[in-house]
């Protein structure tokens, strides 16, 4: 325990007036100080009761100055994460605090201070995420902060192919059969609008020296066009048009799609461990 930067008195006089506050807000406006869902509230343009969370976010933003100048030194505000780790966070805190309709203030104190089991549950649950995160983060360092935003790239792809609907064989198969005469278009849209973000964002990002949390970019170095990139293709596309279903949406529907779709992965696991047991030895054999 660090004794030296343990101020009880200040944190009991900051939660008091983190209370009062809140029972201030309750008392005269009716309302609960979650400051995310007074935030959330400020995005939707809600003309009728903008005015008084504008008031009050400016409250909490000019009330450490104001304190500052005051005592004649401003609070300290000490952020040692990276950018990438900056951004990860907020996205993280922005969707979760509004999927789960709260955060430290509007669940933390004034859902537990109206004996809310639902407000507990929340503040425990993101107590002890945020202690393993914190600490995960502190031991791992950029390994975690590396799986953290594989884990929400992954989210977003998801939900990309879980709106575009490419989860669903029978939609990907609908495409593929142009000749059925109920040829179903969307596929090239997925494709299209994917490859036109990629494309931008790609010459942007790529003009930096290096990612965020790596030391250098690992990028496809092969630029052939060769019998195995063709013989990929074709099996691959073979494979495709006998089920509609390729890697990305077959783990997206592995949640959904029951026993067909674990039978088909289990068989691409097969499929690729083939490759690398068999094909590979197979190719540096007759290549040596």
């Amino acid at each position: 325990m660090d004794w030296n930067n343990f101020t009880p008195l200040a944190a009991s006089l900051g939660g008091l007036l983190i209370g009062a506050a809140s029972l201030m807000l309750l008392l005269i406006n009716g309302r609960t100080a979650g400051v995310s869902g007074i935030a959330g509230g400020v995005l939707r343009f809600n003309l009728r009761d903008l005015d008084w969370r504008i008031a009050f976010l400016a409250g909490l933003i000019i009330a450490p100055v104001g304190w500052g100048l005051l005592r004649g030194g401003m609070p300290v505000v000490e952020i040692t994460g990276s950018i990438g780790l900056l951004i990860a966070g907020g996205l993280l805190v922005g969707f979760g605090t509004r999927l789960g309709s709260g955060c430290t203030s509007g669940h933390g104190i004034c859902g537990m201070g109206r004996i809310s089991l639902r407000s507990a549950v929340a503040a425990v649950t993101f107590l002890v995420v945020g202690v393993a995160t914190a600490t995960l983060a502190r031991l791992g360092g950029a390994f975690v902060m590396r799986a953290l935003f594989a884990a929400v790239a992954g989210l977003i792809f998801g939900v990309g192919l879980t709106i575009s609907e490419m989860v669903n064989p029978a939609k990907v198969l609908a495409f593929l059969d142009v000749f059925n005469g109920a040829w179903d278009p969307s596929l090239m849209f997925v494709m299209g609008a994917g490859v036109v973000v990629y494309a931008v964002g790609y010459q942007l990002i790529i003009r930096r020296n290096a990612p965020l949390l790596e030391p250098s970019f690992t990028l496809p170095s092969a630029n052939q066009i060769d019998p195995p990139l063709i013989g990929g293709a074709v099996l691959f596309g073979a494979g495709w048009g006998l089920v509609g279903l390729c890697p990305g949406p077959a783990f997206s529907a592995l949640g959904l799609g029951g026993a067909p779709v674990l039978i088909f992965m289990a068989a691409v696991v097969v499929g690729m461990l083939a490759f690398e047991w068999v094909w590979t030895p197979f190719q540096n054999r007759a290549s040596a």
